[in-house]
């Protein structure tokens, strides 16, 4: 009898210790696998912002986005979080953020900037003493002393003034017009002496033909501001004359963004008498041989040796 009890005692604790262990490898394997990267951005014109206070109150975690405005945490479960951010000059936000189960859940939080609410602090009055330098410090410099001259025009001004390419941005900065739509003419010279540049990236032209850029393929949507480089500085390539266009994009889009658009073109010669060579034929395919005919005496090679021409 005793070992009866014995041997469902000791059974009895195996069973136990199985179901204990099977619990702790279910707790780990749920909790801390999951990641959460954050992306914090201006809600007006989307400029990444740094140094907002990402806070998880109900696992006491918190996090710092570096200067790109993202961050990462880890060791979440699977389940709906409370996330609070924190940044001075801009609203608490504070909203609910569901952990999906693919191992990492991407959240973009856009910061609306607070609005001034009146409150004036005066300040204590501060003087200071001494000689002005010799060498003038402190005043105007003329802006034909600059080391460099740039424009700029950003998203408000997009909004503001219903821009809706790149194109249309380049013509509202002084010094700078489009030709035929399209292409930037800085300083008054030619397309062909300007140079466009996608976050400081040279890029090619769409047309084989032109060195410039079409601007309007560039939908301000996308962008966040044009810099317009109008004189050299160290950090521009040497390949312009005119200027640059720098088109800086966002890094997150506000919205999902699709256009459709129709046209209708016609030729007005339809209908009328069209001149064409009667000895070559109507290719559609562009395959017909455009070199020209040999012609008599024409295209035959000098005689060896013969380099110059002697004139009596």
């Amino acid at each position: 009898m005793l070992k009866i009890k014995t041997g469902v005692r000791l059974h009895f604790s195996l069973v136990v210790v199985w179901f204990f262990n099977c619990s702790l490898c279910l707790i780990a394997q749920n909790a801390g696998d999951y990641k959460l990267s954050i992306v914090v951005f201006d809600a007006e014109d989307g400029t990444e912002l740094q140094g907002v206070g990402v806070v998880i109150s109900d696992v006491n975690i918190n996090s710092i986005t570096n200067d790109l405005g993202e961050c990462v945490i880890e060791g979440l479960e699977s389940k709906s979080y409370s996330v609070t951010f924190v940044c001075q000059g801009y609203k608490i936000e504070t909203v609910e953020i569901k952990i999906n189960k693919n191992k990492q859940t991407i959240h973009e939080q856009p910061m609306e900037r607070k609005a001034f609410d009146g409150d004036l602090n005066e300040l204590e009055e501060i003087e200071v003493l001494g000689d002005p330098p010799a060498d003038g410090g402190g005043r105007m410099i003329p802006i034909e002393d600059l080391p460099g001259l740039k424009s700029s025009i950003g998203s408000v001004e997009f909004s503001k003034q219903d821009i809706g390419d790149a194109a249309g941005a380049v013509s509202r900065v002084a010094g700078a017009n489009i030709v035929d739509g399209r292409y930037a003419v800085i300083r008054g010279l030619g397309d062909r002496y300007s140079s466009t540049t996608v976050n400081g990236a040279i890029i090619p032209s769409s047309d084989p033909s032109k060195k410039a850029v079409q601007l309007d393929l560039f939908p301000t949507d996308l962008v966040q501001d044009l810099v317009i480089s109008k004189t050299f500085t160290p950090n521009l390539t040497g390949e312009f004359a005119g200027g640059v266009v720098d088109i800086r994009t966002l890094k997150f889009p506000k919205e999902p963004i699709i256009n459709f658009g129709t046209g209708l073109k016609w030729n007005n010669a339809t209908g009328n008498e069209i001149g064409v060579n009667p000895d070559r034929s109507m290719d559609f395919f562009g395959r017909t041989n455009d070199d020209l005919p040999d012609v008599g005496g024409i295209g035959r090679p000098f005689p060896a040796g013969v380099n110059r021409a002697n004139r009596d």
